[in-house]
């Protein structure tokens, strides 16, 4: 599917600097073992999950110099509202992998589902959380359960939590191109016959990504043309994801324009 994925507004009026998955235990006895509403917003999960009408929005694949790597999708309804966001990302310091998952309604969270494998607990799991959150976007309750596979995660129980507040600051970013998620022109690299463009933040360090070029019309042949004079140049790119004989998936440009 074509994916243009330049989302023309934030979603969330609140924005946390905090990450969303941590090593810790989890359980909480001081914390109730359910709260009144839980069927309410399982419910209001289900119908976002089981909706089959909902398009989907595809971010760039980004990837930095320590091999972190994140991408984000976002699903949208028939009125064009993003309902539920997911991002999944590959931590390389902690060796933590794995899923946020953003449930949206109004335009603001009030859902989130965190699955990753946590590699500092003393017996390495993976750990689904459950969050809900209030009609101001604060975290309310957390629930969570571990098992040594994700797929072994059905057949465990969850058990409440201390309260984590999942940030979708990330994912933010990463669907509207901001911040370090920008798509700034950092040159090209050609391999194996192909041509990639790179795109990604300003900053030496920030993540990039690569685009397959498939022709060299319009912008595209003014970078050829002059690599090194438009590095840095910002970007508004559209893609596709293609396989390649072998199997392996890679990121077609589908069109390129200079913004700036």
């Amino acid at each position: 599917m074509k994916a243009l994925f330049y989302v023309p507004a934030l979603f969330f009026s609140l924005m946390f600097l905090s990450a969303c998955s941590s090593s810790e235990n989890g359980e909480d006895s001081s914390k109730p073992a359910k709260i009144s509403n839980e069927e309410v917003f399982e419910k209001r999960i289900a119908d976002i999950d089981n909706n089959p009408d909902l398009s989907m929005l595809r971010s760039l694949a980004y990837n930095d110099n320590d091999g972190n790597t994140v991408e984000a999708y976002a699903y949208l309804n028939a009125k064009s509202e993003a309902v539920r966001f997911e991002e999944k990302y590959n931590d390389a310091k902690s060796g933590n992998f794995g899923t946020n998952t953003f449930y949206v309604e109004n335009g603001k969270k009030f859902a989130t589902r965190e699955i990753y494998f946590d590699s500092k607990r003393k017996e390495q799991a993976f750990v689904e959380r459950v969050s809900y959150y209030n009609q101001k976007a604060k975290v309310v309750f957390s629930k969570v359960r571990y098992a040594k596979t994700e797929e072994g995660l059905n057949k465990s129980s969850f058990n409440p939590s201390t309260p984590i507040d999942c940030s979708e600051k990330r994912v933010m970013k990463v669907m509207n191109q901001e911040g370090e998620y920008q798509t700034t022109f950092q040159g090209f690299v050609r391999s194996n016959g192909m041509v990639y463009a790179l795109v990604g933040g300003p900053g030496k360090t920030d993540p990039v990504s690569s685009v397959s070029i498939q022709h060299e019309y319009g912008d595209i042949s003014k970078l050829l043309a002059d690599e090194v004079g438009h590095i840095g140049r910002k970007l508004k790119v559209q893609h596709d994801v293609a396989r390649s004989a072998d199997g392996l998936q890679f990121q077609v440009l589908i069109a390129l324009e200079i913004i700036d």
